[in-house]
């Protein structure tokens, strides 16, 4: 469950030399879970949380990665 999601963020940030992150968007079905934002929030602060469509965002994000490969 979310000691999973916990560890995994733990591990994550730990091998990227510490938790310097400037702002969190949550994205697809499970981000709607309220123990899933609870979680980021206290992990990062509810002032890096940002909103936004989290069941388009991961199908704009390709489409924009899309962009930068030659078809």
């Amino acid at each position: 469950g979310l000691e999973k999601i916990e560890k995994c963020i733990d591990d994550l940030l730990e091998s990227c030399g510490g938790p310097n992150i400037d702002s969190v968007f949550l994205t697809g079905g499970t981000s709607k879970m309220s123990s899933v934002r609870s979680l980021m929030e206290k992990k990062f602060g509810c002032s890096k949380m940002r909103p936004g469509d989290a069941f388009v965002s991961v199908a704009s994000g390709l489409a924009l990665s899309a962009q930068m490969f030659k078809w």
